[in-house]
């Protein structure tokens, strides 16, 4: 395994954002999101506005929406909100701040988010993008589950690592672990939420025995807007052979041309193919491959395309994910 990346805590960071907010002044979610480096956030700001841990010392009712408007207060109304803000003398008219006239951006912040994009973009540089002829005998699918928490709780998560025979198509090996959840789920951030918990699982994989010859990842490689997804994080950090998974189209396009599901199609980004779009049938809706690390785009294709079996993504992903969330709802039961 290789030396793990440093992952910035954005909770701290956004309550020290909290703390620079001027008496008499208001900020907006964006504001604070583009303080932490990515417009990204700005949904995940407005969440922990609403559910953080609060107390009398906290700026929280300092901060409003682009607009102006006030918006909710932690207790969920606005009357104390607007009652805080005009004892500091900010005018509110109609529940709405003048933000050409309180708004503040000036906050000294390192940037946490922007950091963590140079870093994706060093991953990228370190993908080996490199054919697998071989036929695996076993291939593993990681994929994570979450439990359901009360808002500003601690949250969990159950990763899987489930192992599958490619002659036959069966669960042969399965290992489940559980891990606090970190990182909050921000668009485009998604590998600093999982890939640590990911990583985990497979340290504690290779404790006892080897890790199988392809990893499949429920989630993107390549096929990222900074060709850097969650399978490609994973397999750099790890020197594991990885395929992203997607059940979902995150960017780029693909080649319609009127084929069935079942016929592979290029997906492009940039004018550079990328991955491709595969269904198990000719009625079923596709799933998205890419390769993470030490595969290409065409091995990436084959080696799932054996995996299929009745559903609708590979059997490894498939054991994953529903060991994973069986996990989940026998912890909660």
């Amino acid at each position: 395994m290789t030396k793990r990346v440093s992952i910035p805590n954005l909770y701290t960071a956004l309550r020290k954002l909290l703390s620079q907010i001027p008496h008499g002044r208001v900020t907006t979610y964006g504001d604070l999101a583009e303080a932490l480096g990515s417009i990204s956030a700005a949904r995940w700001v407005g969440e922990f506005m609403a559910h953080h841990e609060h107390d009398s010392d906290c700026n929280c009712h300092r901060v409003v929406r682009r607009t102006g408007e006030v918006g909710k207060y932690v207790g969920g109304k606005s009357d104390e909100k607007i009652e805080r803000l005009r004892s500091e003398r900010v005018d509110v008219f109609d529940e709405t701040v003048d933000i050409s006239r309180f708004g503040f951006d000036e906050f000294k912040s390192r940037a946490p988010l922007k950091r963590l994009l140079r870093l994706q973009n060093e991953i990228r540089e370190q993908i080996v993008l490199k054919g697998y002829r071989p036929k695996p005998k076993f291939v593993a699918g990681v994929d994570l589950s979450y439990e359901k928490k009360s808002p500003g709780a601690p949250s969990y998560a159950f990763a899987t690592y489930a192992v599958v025979d490619t002659q036959k198509l069966k669960l042969v090996d399965s290992v489940t672990i559980r891990r606090r959840v970190k990182f909050p789920y921000i668009p485009g951030f998604l590998s600093f939420r999982e890939a640590p918990i990911l990583i985990d699982l497979l340290e504690t994989v290779a404790k006892t025995e080897p890790l199988a010859e392809v990893i499949l990842v429920d989630g993107n490689g390549i096929l990222h807007p900074r060709r850097a997804g969650i399978a490609t994080f994973l397999g750099v950090q790890t020197d594991a052979r990885t395929v992203g998974v997607g059940k979902s189209l995150l960017c780029g396009s693909v080649d319609e041309d009127g084929t069935p599901a079942d016929v592979a199609k290029a997906i492009r980004l940039e004018g550079k193919q990328v991955g491709f779009a595969i269904g198990n049938s000719a009625e079923s809706s596709p799933i998205f491959v890419s390769p993470g690390h030490r595969m290409t785009i065409k091995s990436s294709l084959r080696v799932v395309r054996e995996l299929f079996g009745v559903h609708r993504i590979p059997e490894p992903v498939f054991h994953a994910d529903r060991i994973s969330r069986s996990a989940v709802k026998d912890h909660l039961q």
